[in-house]
C-alpha cells in the first residue's frame, strides 16, 4: 500500500540499510501534544539528542508496528497516520 503525505516537515526519514531498516532525525525534535482530559491543556518536551534514546525510540517504533497488517489496511493506516507529518512530502 502507497501513503502519500502532503502536510510533511521532514522532521525525520526512515529507510533500509544492507543492515536492516533505519529511522533518521534530521533536525532537534520538540514534541507538542495535547493533554486529552477535556481542557485546552498541552505537553510539551524537548528530546534529548543522543543515541541511547534514539534507540529507545526506534525500538518502540519497531515493537508496535512489527505485526502483520496484510488483512488490515485501515487499521495500519490509522497508526501510521498521526505519524505522516514528521516525513518530508510525497510517497
Amino acid at each position: 500500500m502507497k501513503f502519500t503525505i502532503e502536510n510533511g516537515n521532514n522532521i525525520c526519514s526512515i529507510g533500509m540499510s544492507n543492515i536492516g531498516s533505519y529511522i533518521r532525525f534530521n533536525y532537534p525534535l520538540t514534541v507538542v501534544w495535547h493533554d486529552c482530559r477535556g481542557s485546552v491543556g498541552k505537553y510539551f518536551c524537548v528530546l534529548p539528542y543522543n543515541e541511547e534514546y534514539r534507540n529507545t525510540v526506534r525500538e518502540k517504533i519497531h515493537e508496535n508496528l512489527n505485526q502483520d497488517f496484510t488483512n488490515n489496511i485501515q487499521g495500519l493506516c490509522k497508526i501510521l497516520k498521526p505519524l505522516f507529518p514528521i516525513f518530508k512530502n510525497g510517497n
